[in-house]
């Protein structure tokens, strides 16, 4: 593996930012790579849309944001962004458990 771009995306609480450092953390500790990790979520404690994007590399991480995931984890069905539609033509998207291959 030479790297990997991940999108988790769901509700708070859901448990999407402790998923984002799970991976990161895991690859960097355990399989010795480089992993960055951005987060964005609004102002609600529970409920409100969250977003986590972890990047893993063997070599330099130089941007730390997805530009072309190589997989998106959605815990719920997110129509509200226009540009991941463009974004899973080459992704693995999982959504409430169900695999599919980009779009």
């Amino acid at each position: 593996m030479s790297g990997a771009q991940v999108i988790i995306s769901g509700f708070g609480g859901q448990g999407v930012i402790l998923a984002g450092q799970i991976l990161g953390r895991a690859v960097s500790v355990h399989e010795g790579r480089n992993a960055v990790m951005a987060q964005s979520y609004g102002p609600e404690s529970r409920g409100g849309a969250c977003k986590t994007e972890v990047i893993l590399s063997d070599g330099t991480i130089e941007y730390p944001r997805v530009v072309e995931p190589d997989v998106v984890v959605e815990y719920v069905a997110n129509d509200k962004d226009p540009k991941a539609d463009n974004q899973l033509d080459k992704a693995i998207e999982t959504l409430d458990g169900v695999m599919t291959a980009g779009k």
